[in-house]
C-alpha cells in the first residue's frame, strides 16, 4: 500500500492540536531537503525565464503563468527555509 505522504516525510511528530485533544501528525523536512528543493525551483525559474525571453506571443501566456507559479513556490519555500534557519 502506497503512502499518501511524500517520501521525505520519514520523521513524524504527534502533538495535541485542538482543545478536544485530537492528535495531528505533522511531517518535518530536513534543511538539506528544503535547500535541494529550493535549488530545483530556482533552476525551474531560470529555465522558464530563458524560455519566456525566446517565446512567441502565443507561447508567452502559458509560460508567464508557469513562471508566476514557480516564483510563488520558490518564495514560499524560501520563507520556510529562512524560518527554519532562524530557530
Amino acid at each position: 500500500m502506497r503512502s499518501k505522504w511524500p517520501p521525505w516525510t520519514r520523521k513524524w511528530t504527534t502533538f495535541a492540536k485542538y482543545d478536544s485533544g485530537a492528535k495531528a501528525r505533522v511531517y518535518r523536512m530536513s534543511i538539506k531537503l528544503l535547500a535541494k528543493d529550493l535549488y530545483r525551483l530556482q533552476q525551474e525559474v531560470d529555465r522558464l525565464e530563458a524560455a519566456l525571453a525566446a517565446a512567441t506571443l502565443d507561447e508567452r501566456v502559458g509560460l508567464e503563468e508557469k513562471l508566476r507559479v514557480a516564483r510563488a513556490q520558490k518564495a514560499q519555500l524560501r520563507r520556510v527555509l529562512d524560518g527554519r534557519l532562524e530557530r
